[in-house]
């Protein structure tokens, strides 16, 4: 385990080399968001996305998905949305803690968005992009980049809630 300003974590690592890391920051509020699961998870905050391109992936979810960028370099950046954190790395650098390069993982990722509008213009920049969407009624909306599987479906939390 290790311990750092804001909280502590823990790596897990399987013998395909897939990596769990579960952090607790101190300044997380408890009893805001309902947990969820058998394991009683608040939400997943980190997902890696291993590409070929950071540089590329990056910008597109910045232009897409409105996403800020953090920790920027040519191979690796986070992008951040409210608790939601793309933790992008080239597959060419090896990961840290665990010092195995990077496999892309075939998931579907969903985020929760408090209002139509938001979905409405990630059409419009995915329409800009040539980037093929499938559009749900006014609260779904999927896309891929770069062979990830993305969704935005719109949730029922109160705007002050930290979802994206």
């Amino acid at each position: 385990m290790d311990v750092f300003e804001t909280g502590k974590n823990v790596y897990f690592r399987d013998g395909d080399g897939n990596l769990l890391e579960i952090i607790t920051h101190n300044y997380v509020k408890e009893g805001i968001l309902p947990s969820n699961g058998p394991l009683k998870i608040l939400y997943l905050r980190e997902i890696g996305f291993p590409v070929d391109s950071v540089i590329h992936f990056r910008e597109l979810l910045v232009r897409v998905l409105k996403l800020r960028l953090d920790k920027v370099s040519d191979n690796f950046t986070f992008a951040i949305g409210g608790t939601a954190h793309a933790v992008i790395p080239s597959k060419t650098r090896k990961w840290i803690p665990i010092s195995m390069f990077a496999l892309p993982p075939t998931i579907n990722v969903s985020f929760g968005v408090t209002n139509s509008i938001f979905i409405d213009e990630v059409k419009t920049c995915l329409q800009n992009e040539g980037i093929i969407y499938e559009s749900k009624g006014d609260g779904e909306l999927y896309f891929k980049i770069h062979d990830y599987s993305f969704g935005l479906c719109m949730t029922n939390f109160p705007k002050r809630y930290p979802v994206y």
